[in-house]
């Protein structure tokens, strides 16, 4: 369209409204043949679990296998039964499980007896029947609640033998191992004992002072 403006033409409203509408008829002639060229080729590409994709005819609402929030706390992400979609899923603690959340990991843990290579701690007891401490932290793991041990002591004499056990803070005691008479002169005091831990794991012992040589002491494991 030819500007209608000529040399010592003087300028009116009419003018001025002419010009002002081809400009603003080439703009839009502009933006849009910008625009449909871009729509096509300009592409926002997905791949499953994206969708939405598209050109940039329209706007796009990408989506990610259907998910529309963050779901529920602590819950994992996970495809569905079928596969043909992510949901959020629960972690469910079954019987004698621990589930714990923090930033970054998800701690599983079990609760139970758990064994463990029989660790001698004979050397590691007084034996003057006082009732002492025992710091099991070295053995057992952080969380457990008591300790097994298994205890042998051999008098060989006629006297009895009594090797017995409680949790720290309590005043009786919890566990005896008493010895029988195994024929003349001799008696003898063997079993297992489960001895409850305070949070330290900690427990206390009563060891008697007149056991022979043959004596021993091992802990076995632990429970959670």
């Amino acid at each position: 369209m030819k500007i209608p403006y000529v040399i010592g033409e003087v300028r009116t409203d009419k003018n001025f409204e002419q010009v002002k509408s081809v400009v603003e008829e080439t703009n839009v002639n502009l933006v849009t043949a910008m625009a449909t060229k871009a729509d096509k080729i300009t592409l926002i590409n997905t791949t499953s679990p994206l969708a939405g994709g598209g050109n940039l005819s329209q706007s796009r609402t990408l989506s990610i296998g259907g998910l529309s929030t963050f779901g529920t706390a602590n819950y994992i992400l996970g495809a569905n039964s079928g596969a043909t979609a992510l949901e959020y899923k629960q972690l469910i603690a079954g019987a004698g499980i621990t589930i714990s959340h923090a930033a970054g990991q998800i701690t599983i843990s079990t609760h139970g007896m758990v064994f463990i290579t029989p660790t001698d701690i004979t050397s590691s007891l007084t034996w003057d029947e006082t009732w002492r401490d025992l710091d099991c932290s070295t053995w057992v793991p952080s969380g457990a609640t008591a300790a097994i041990f298994s205890i042998y002591v051999v008098r060989t004499s006629d006297t009895l033998v009594n090797f017995s056990w409680r949790r720290k803070g309590d005043t009786n005691a919890l566990i005896n191992i008493t010895s029988d008479p195994i024929g003349s002169s001799n008696y003898r005091a063997g079993g297992m004992a489960i001895v409850p831990l305070d949070g330290d794991r900690k427990c206390q012992y009563n060891a008697p002072n007149n056991a022979g040589a043959a004596k021993f002491v091992q802990i076995y494991g632990y429970i959670t």
